[in-house]
């Protein structure tokens, strides 16, 4: 974890405490669980962003964007 330079997780503990103990930024898309109570509190303390998964963008409205990106890293 500590060779991360961001995570992107679901919001649960133990992914959140280990991301957090080594200071990597995180991005969470809370599903369920406490995934929602971690991801408030971890952004409220400043040290995450969170999505909400129903606003992002479809995977198919995607490709176009990883495929350009896909030839740039060529």
């Amino acid at each position: 974890m500590a060779g991360c330079d961001a995570v992107v997780h679901h919001g649960g503990a133990d992914t959140m405490m280990a991301a957090t103990a080594v200071g990597v930024p995180q991005l969470t898309l809370p599903r369920g669980a406490d995934h929602f109570v971690n991801a408030e509190a971890a952004e409220s303390h400043g040290f995450a962003v969170r999505e909400e998964i129903a606003a992002l963008l479809a995977p198919a409205d995607l490709v176009g964007d990883l495929e350009n990106l896909a030839v740039a890293a060529r």
